[in-house]
């Protein structure tokens, strides 16, 4: 049993807890000017604020893929029904940010999101010690591609999506292995509250 508790962690852990720490100096450098206010960003942020307000699931700027009007908007008293996207984000962004403000807990989920990612990346490979240096790396250099950096950088819903779309696939192979299906079952769940998309991934899980 000594032995047991004294036992090293392995090589997949290590590089993964490595990459994932990699993930999260990048994530913090990309936030040291604060968030780049892209047009989704603005709305997102919209949606978290009034969950943060206690107003859950509106939103106080007029939606871009909807139907309302400006007259609309001002006889709804400035507060409108949130549409444009899945509540997932905002609500967890608003919930946090209940407690430490909109704007640091959209960093906040979006540097760990990262960190996830890279993580993933380990948990998906096999255990042979190339790979798994191979694949810490590999996932490093994901959550610096320019592309992650913009979504990143944007407080988007993108860089979450990503991570739980991935230990979705990873819960879902396991699960294929003899694994539990319970982590199948709320990942599979969250991608669809996360983005319109998630909604075919989530048939994956109830085709299992």
């Amino acid at each position: 049993m000594i032995r047991n508790r004294l036992r090293r962690p392995s090589e997949r852990t290590i590089a993964g807890s490595a990459a994932a720490l990699a993930a999260l100096v990048v994530g913090i450098i990309q936030f040291r000017h604060g968030i780049v206010h892209l047009l989704d960003t603005v709305s997102y942020w919209s949606g978290a604020q009034a969950v943060a307000d206690g107003h859950p699931f509106t939103s106080r700027l007029a939606p871009s893929f909807s139907n309302f009007d400006a007259i609309e908007f001002v006889q709804r008293g400035g507060r409108v029904p949130f549409v444009d996207f899945p509540l997932g984000y905002p609500l967890s962004a608003g919930i946090i940010g209940a407690v430490i403000g909109v704007r640091r807990a959209m960093q906040l989920i979006c540097v760990l999101s990262l960190a996830a990612i890279a993580a993933a990346a380990v948990a998906g490979t096999d255990t042979k010690r190339g790979r798994t240096i191979g694949a810490a790396i590999f996932g490093t250099l994901v959550v610096m591609l320019p592309i992650t950096r913009t979504v990143t950088q944007g407080a988007l819903s993108e860089p979450l999506f990503t991570a739980v779309a991935l230990w979705f696939v990873i819960a879902l192979a396991r699960f294929r292995g003899g694994g539990s299906f319970r982590p199948v079952a709320i990942l599979g769940a969250s991608l669809g509250l996360l983005r319109f998309i998630g909604g075919p991934l989530i048939v994956m899980a109830a085709w299992e």
